[in-house]
């Protein structure tokens, strides 16, 4: 039974676009950090005074 469905079937070969893929995750990867390193250089510029909300 498998040859005459073998006999019926084409070989069939599955292209994955690896270049386009690997653009995708390190653009994702790219978006990540500076979206990461924005807000804290932010949060790091002031004293710590002032993030606590206290006066000297």
């Amino acid at each position: 039974m498998w040859s005459a469905l073998a006999l019926l079937s084409v070989w069939a070969t599955v292209e994955i676009p690896w270049t386009t893929i690997g653009m995708v995750v390190g653009a994702c990867a790219v978006v990540t950090v500076i979206s990461a390193v924005v807000p804290a250089a932010f949060a790091l510029r002031r004293r710590a005074v002032e993030l606590a909300g206290l006066r000297e």
